[in-house]
């Protein structure tokens, strides 16, 4: 009785034990089916390799900008970007009315510029004096007037010039008449000491009566233009200049701006507001319109091919990495009817304004037009071979880059696979890989490549 009790006991042990591992099993199964299930590949070595395709167009090297004067009304602008002018091409027509209404504005401009004594230089200037202590009835010209030799320039006050000169005939007269008695008493050194003073008063007498004999007036001593008028009407006259004149006379300031757009101006009014090409090749650039107004930016843009063609494209400041001055490019026309292979890369140019980049490429422009526009084709990639992993692998948090990496590690239920972070930075990249750095890994280092849920750092995976 006791054996079969025992035989029965180790049977439910053993059927205990059974049901227990059968248990764990499908606990294990159904832990793993809700783990994340990944894929995973291995880093290689190898270059990263750019593809690049940049869309640009012909440019002639000699370009020569078209000037407008600004703040001029359009009528018609008559050529259009791609349009080939020859020299004397009329491009743009301005509207003549309101060109006509600028030249008024400005000839008055320059007349009240030309009547401020600033406007003129100070060489050469002829000064004119009169006698001072007259009062000016009237001045006849204005700075900036024309005058000729012998030609009026002021009227004296006749009434106060007559009696002044009266006066002085008087005291010369008195001063006269005391001398002589002085010297008739005896007292000749007194005598000789008024005859000097006399004299003097004489000489005044005759230069103020010869004034008012000759009708007061003042009169250019040469022919030029009056550069300032230093007296005014109903003032009195001093020892300091009455008039400026000169033959020759400097002008500068705002008068010389004025006469020389003023001159620019007529000078398109005589040919009917017409604005040419001043050389032949082709409107690369047009920046007016019809109806709106000039401005001190070139209007148009003409590129000229008789110094030579580039292919001209922009770049961004990333392209520079893979692109360099001596580097050889295709470049494609007309929907690949015309191709240039091998061609140089020029030189680089960096935009000051805009901040990026301009390629310059040389090539063979036979048949081809200025302005015209290609497409620059080039493979470039790092000399040296790099850790590389699929872009697919690569994860980002808070700006830092990030790959996770496969831990295997065995137990009595067989391997198990555990996924660890491994910071790294990306030197390079195109659109399928990306070389890193940073992080420590060797060859046999399983990197995960996809995953059926989100993953973190030592989180349980499982194989597809």
């Amino acid at each position: 009785m006791k054996e079969g009790f025992k035989t029965r006991a180790v049977k439910y042990f053993i059927g205990f034990l059974a049901l227990m591992f059968i248990m764990t099993f499908v606990s294990r199964a159904l832990f793993a089916a809700r783990l994340p299930k990944v894929t995973c590949t291995s880093f290689t070595v190898q270059p990263v390799v750019h593809s690049i395709e940049l869309d640009g167009y012909l440019e002639a090297l000699r370009k020569v900008p078209v000037y407008v004067p600004a703040g001029l009304r359009i009528n018609t602008v008559r050529v259009k970007s791609g349009d080939n002018v020859a020299t004397g091409t009329v491009m743009i027509r301005l509207d003549c009315g309101y060109l006509d209404e600028k030249i008024a504005e400005l000839e008055k401009e320059l007349k009240d510029a030309m009547e401020d004594p600033r406007s003129y230089s100070s060489e050469g200037q002829v000064p004119l004096f009169t006698e001072p202590g007259m009062r000016i009835r009237e001045i006849c010209v204005r700075t900036g007037d024309t005058v000729s030799q012998g030609d009026t320039l002021a009227r004296i006050d006749m009434d106060h010039l007559g009696r002044y000169t009266e006066q002085l005939r008087r005291e010369l007269n008195d001063d006269v008449i005391m001398m002589n008695k002085l010297r008739e008493a005896g007292d000749d050194q007194s005598a000789d000491a008024m005859a000097s003073g006399i004299d003097m008063k004489k000489s005044e007498y005759d230069r103020y009566k010869a004034v008012y004999e000759s009708g007061g007036t003042l009169t250019a001593p040469i022919s030029g233009t009056v550069t300032d008028v230093q007296i005014t009407t109903g003032g009195i006259t001093s020892d300091s200049a009455a008039v400026l004149l000169s033959s020759s006379p400097e002008v500068g300031g705002a008068a010389e701006l004025y006469r020389n757009k003023l001159s620019e101006l007529r000078e398109l009014r005589e040919k009917d507001g017409e604005i040419s090409s001043p050389t032949g090749g082709v409107v690369t650039e047009v920046f007016v319109v019809s109806g709106g107004m000039t401005s001190e930016t070139a209007s148009f843009i003409i590129s000229d091919s008789i110094e030579g063609v580039v292919f001209s494209t922009e770049l961004s400041s990333a392209e520079t990495r893979y692109i360099s001055p001596k580097d050889t490019v295709d470049l494609i026309f007309r929907g690949g009817r015309i191709k240039r292979e091998d061609c140089e890369v020029k030189r680089i140019i960096k935009d000051d304004q805009g901040g990026g980049f301009k390629a310059e490429v040389s090539l063979d422009s036979d048949g081809l037009n200025v302005g015209e526009p290609g497409q620059m084709k080039l493979i470039a990639g790092s000399d040296e071979g790099n850790m590389c992993v699929p872009l697919a692998a690569l994860h980002e948090s808070s700006g830092a880059g990030y790959i996770y990496c496969l831990e295997v590690s065995e137990s009595f239920l067989g391997k198990e696979y555990t996924v660890r972070r491994k910071d790294i930075s990306v030197i390079d990249s195109n659109k399928s890989i990306a070389a890193i750095e940073g992080a420590e890994i060797d060859a046999d280092t399983k990197i995960v490549l996809t995953s059926s849920k989100e993953l973190g750092d030592g989180q349980r995976v499982r194989l597809t």
